[in-house]
């Protein structure tokens, strides 16, 4: 199913229907840079890039915008949809994403999910 989405986006794109936006996530302690991952959102497409990240890898999690069980007293457990691990310099499309996902990036695994998917309300 995914790859009959990409490809019609993939046409949507070549007859003009563009449009699109850019969500960085940059991370800075003591100075120093954590991590820093780049999504590109066009026509349904998602392309997550690791430009840099102390540990080598970013770490990104994507959840639902909406948390159907968080209250104002209780925090979002719902999974993550899709969790990735990139590499400094490695870059990957995703499409059929919903389209208010929401994307944390860390340089490591646990903290990406755990701070992200917490705070959704």
């Amino acid at each position: 199913m995914r790859n009959l989405l990409a490809l019609i986006y993939y046409v949507m794109t070549l007859v003009g229907c563009t449009g699109g936006r850019t969500i960085e996530m940059h991370s800075i302690a003591d100075g120093h840079d954590k991590v820093h991952g780049v999504v590109h959102l066009q026509a349904g497409v998602a392309k997550f890039e690791c430009l840099g990240s102390a540990s080598g890898q970013c770490h990104f999690a994507l959840f639902s915008a909406v948390c159907p069980d968080a209250t104002a007293d209780k925090a979002c457990d719902a999974p993550p949809l899709e969790r990735l691990a990139l590499a400094v310099g490695a870059s990957r499309e995703i499409v059929g994403l919903p389209v208010d996902f929401k994307a944390c990036v860390d340089e490591r695994d646990d903290t990406a999910a755990s701070i992200c998917g917490k705070s959704r309300r």
